[in-house]
């Protein structure tokens, strides 16, 4: 098992299971849109390029961030709250983010790689254990950070998640992570921004089964 930060991995991914990490928000949110019916979230690392996959597609909605804020024309920001079942099922999404969607372009040569949260921690933790032992597998543990440098909610998340791959724990040690995340330098500013409720929902352990799964160019669902 190894782990990266950002997008700067010193390894080949094509071969390896890559879980890209990004607690705060984009992990979370993709998560949540897929789990409430939306068919596919396709990811662009530039503002203009998601524009313009959005005015090709039909039945598409476009979402995404700069500095944590909805980009102005956009119909939805990066908060999981706004992806409910009313508004992304049965549509596709163009999506762009400040720091995962920089990290997923990086990496889309990855033949295996899944958007891991709290919010689907068991689902993937048995995904990863899957492929390691049909496959044999190595797995790549890739934390989004932010603007280039580690942040500690996905530092931790990789350290709960590498534990129960391992075995050393069964299940993740709260089911509440929210008052961690309300610490961190991210969550802190999500709460200035006016997000407080973003945070506390990320927080949130095994909501969905829903795994975010990359079938080269965008993420579909995936259950076991």
């Amino acid at each position: 098992m190894c782990f990266g930060i950002g997008d700067h991995l010193s390894i080949s991914v094509r071969d390896r299971v890559v879980v890209v990490i990004d607690v705060l928000r984009a992990s979370s949110t993709i998560t949540t849109a897929l789990a409430n019916g939306a068919l596919k979230v396709y990811v662009f690392r530039e503002v203009e390029d998601a524009i313009e996959f959005h005015r090709k597609m039909s039945n598409c909605i476009l979402a995404g961030e700069r500095g944590g804020l909805k980009i102005e024309g956009f119909h939805l920001g990066n908060s999981p709250l706004e992806f409910s079942p009313e508004s992304v099922s049965g549509k596709y999404i163009s999506f762009t983010s400040s720091n995962c969607a920089r990290i997923v372009d990086s990496l889309r040569d990855a033949k295996n790689m899944v958007l891991a949260c709290f919010l689907n921690i068991s689902s993937v933790c048995n995904y990863i254990k899957y492929l390691s032992s049909k496959f044999g597998l190595d797995v790549v543990l890739v934390c989004a950070g932010r603007y280039g440098s580690p942040c500690s909610e996905d530092l931790l998340y990789a350290e709960v998640l590498r534990d129960m791959i391992l075995g050393f724990i069964d299940k993740p040690p709260t089911n509440d992570f929210s008052p961690f995340l309300k610490l961190t330098s991210s969550g802190r500013n999500l709460i200035k921004l006016g997000f407080h409720r973003d945070v506390e929902y990320c927080g949130a352990v095994d909501v969905f089964d829903v795994i975010p799964l990359w079938d080269g160019d965008g993420f579909i669902a995936f259950q076991l």
